[in-house]
């Protein structure tokens, strides 16, 4: 049975941006929403944010900036094909695509 899905109509993130201030109770959800698609690592450029980077994934690494983490970012989705989570600024959580469109993947009410 053909759905007309073709592979090349799957628009996967490059990366997704979580929200650092965000109470750590709600990791549960963003961990449920990442789950769909599992992210490589977690780059933060705040060594403060490194207990909820690492409550969401089991490898961080540290960039010098906020602006240093998507480069960072890009070059390990470039090599592993995985997506990958930068602790910064998004209203809950932002994925963000290779044409650099950013989506929110969630938000508070």
């Amino acid at each position: 049975m053909d759905i007309g899905l073709n592979m090349g109509d799957l628009r996967l993130p490059v990366y997704y941006v979580v929200n650092r201030t965000l109470p750590q109770e709600l990791a549960v959800a963003i961990l449920r929403a990442l789950s769909y698609t599992p992210v490589h690592c977690a780059v933060i450029s705040d060594v403060l944010d490194a207990e909820f980077a690492l409550s969401l994934c089991t490898e961080v690494i540290l960039a010098k900036s906020e602006a240093d983490s998507v480069s960072v970012a890009l070059a390990i989705q470039e090599q592993t094909t995985y997506p990958v989570l930068i602790i910064g600024t998004a209203d809950v959580l932002d994925a963000v695509f290779v044409d650099g469109k950013r989506e929110k993947v969630g938000s508070v009410a």
